[in-house]
C-alpha cells in the first residue's frame, strides 16, 4: 500500500539575452506522506497496556526479591542459632555431698525418786543440844553409834541432828529444814554398818 502521495509542478523561465534567447522549463516533485491509519484512542489503549505489562513485571521481581530476602534472613537466622549451639559450652553440673545424719542427741529421761511414806513424826520439843554419843554401855552400840555420828557430820544442814544407837536400832531426833533433809539424814544412818534398823524422830523447823 502506497503511503506517499506525489504532486508535480512545473515551471518555465524565458532566458532572453542579446545573443541568446532560450527557454528553461523546470520540474518538481512533492510528495507528501499520508495519514496513518492508527487512530489516537488505539495509541492510548496501546499505552496503558504497556503500562500495565510494565506495572506486573515490576510486582512480580519485587515478590521475587522480597521472598529471597525473607529465604536469606531465615537462613541466617538457622545459621547463627547453630553457630551459638556448638559454641555454647555445657552446662557445669556440681553435686554436692549428702550431708551426714544428724546424730540425735541422747535423751535422758531423769526418773524422779520415790517418794517413801514417812512413818509418823512425833513432834517433841526439846531444846537443841550438841550431838553427844550416848549408848547402853554396849561396846557394839557405841562403835555404831559413833560411826553414824561421824556420816551425819560430813553433811551439811544435819548439825542440829542427834542419834542414839541401842542394840542396832537408831533414834534420830533434832530438827531440820526439809523433808528431804529428814529421809537422807535416815538414809546415811541406815547405811552405817551395825545399824538394823531406825526410829526417825526428826522434826522440821517451820511446821
Amino acid at each position: 500500500m502506497n503511503t506517499e502521495e506525489g504532486r508535480e509542478q512545473k515551471t518555465h523561465v524565458v532566458v532572453d539575452t542579446p545573443t541568446e534567447h532560450r527557454e528553461v522549463t523546470t520540474r518538481r516533485t512533492e510528495t507528501t506522506p499520508e495519514p496513518s491509519g492508527i487512530s489516537t484512542g488505539t495509541i492510548a489503549i496501546i499505552a496503558v497496556v504497556a503500562i500495565a505489562v510494565i506495572g506486573m513485571v515490576v510486582y512480580v521481581v519485587s515478590n521475587r526479591n522480597a521472598e529471597r530476602a525473607a529465604d536469606r534472613n531465615a537462613n541466617l537466622t538457622a545459621a547463627d542459632l547453630n553457630s551459638r549451639q556448638q559454641t555454647q559450652p555445657p552446662p557445669t553440673i556440681i553435686q554436692q555431698p549428702a550431708a551426714p545424719p544428724q546424730q540425735q542427741a541422747p535423751v535422758i529421761i531423769q526418773q524422779a525418786p520415790a517418794t517413801q511414806q514417812q512413818p509418823p513424826v512425833i513432834i517433841q520439843q526439846a531444846a537443841p543440844t550438841q550431838q553427844q554419843p550416848v549408848g547402853d554401855g554396849s561396846g557394839a552400840d557405841a562403835t555404831v553409834q559413833a560411826a553414824a555420828t561421824q556420816k551425819l557430820n560430813e553433811n551439811d544442814g544435819m548439825a542440829l541432828i542427834s542419834i542414839r544407837v541401842s542394840r542396832g536400832t537408831a533414834t534420830l531426833s533434832g530438827t531440820v529444814t526439809s523433808a528431804a533433809l529428814k529421809s537422807q539424814a535416815e538414809r546415811v544412818v541406815r547405811a552405817v554398818r551395825g545399824v538394823t534398823a531406825v526410829d526417825n524422830q526428826i522434826t522440821i523447823s517451820g511446821i
